[in-house]
């Protein structure tokens, strides 16, 4: 019996078994392509993560002029051990360039005489801390996706994804750094100038 010969014979199962198939395809199309209409982000996005450290904290912040500033908290109640080596503070500041995709590391480390980590590289640069972006664009420490039960099913995605660049229905996933630590913590768009 050939393939035609046997559809057209068994019309109603091949239907039964094709058109959820059919359905599935039409819904997650139907998904993503709201998600294709979007524009694409314009501008970069700068985020940090520190390590632990008994010492204190390096602190990076915004001026009111836009300008990225770091101070030194130092933790009050620290007492040095000789046996225990509390690492030394140290926060590092991503900055995610949307036209290629890629991340660039910044470290911002205590020096032995603590004097605070020079912010040269980020004196051109002006920033937004701005929840939204000028392009409407928001960033997220962590994405949790809100899919349907059928794409759950069908489409392997994860539920948690992070950090990423969220403007109505299309989500951007950033390329996570080889190394951080801890969660991160959004400080700004760069809007106005460049990183050096």
């Amino acid at each position: 019996m050939s393939v035609l010969a046997f559809i057209k014979e068994n019309r109603v199962l091949v239907a039964g078994l094709i058109l959820p198939l059919l359905l599935v395809v039409v819904l997650a199309f139907a998904k993503t392509l709201p998600a294709t209409l979007v524009d694409a982000p314009v501008y970069k996005v700068a985020f940090s993560s520190q390590n632990w450290s008994g010492q204190g904290q390096i602190l990076l912040k915004i001026d009111d002029q836009g300008h990225l500033t770091a101070s030194y908290q130092k933790n009050e109640g620290y007492v040095a051990q000789t046996n225990i080596a509390s690492p030394v503070p140290t926060t590092t500041l991503y900055v995610y360039d949307p036209t290629t995709s890629q991340i660039k590391n910044y470290d911002f480390s205590l020096g032995t005489d603590e004097k605070l980590p020079s912010v040269a590289t980020f004196k051109d640069a002006k920033f937004s801390t701005q929840l939204i972006s000028p392009d409407g664009y928001s960033f997220e420490n962590y994405y949790y996706s809100h899919n349907s039960l059928i794409t759950e099913i069908f489409m392997s995605r994860s539920s948690t994804q992070g950090p990423v660049l969220v403007k109505e229905n299309r989500v951007i996933k950033l390329p996570l750094p080889n190394q951080y630590y801890g969660s991160f913590n959004f400080v700004g768009w760069i809007t106005e100038g460049d990183v050096k």
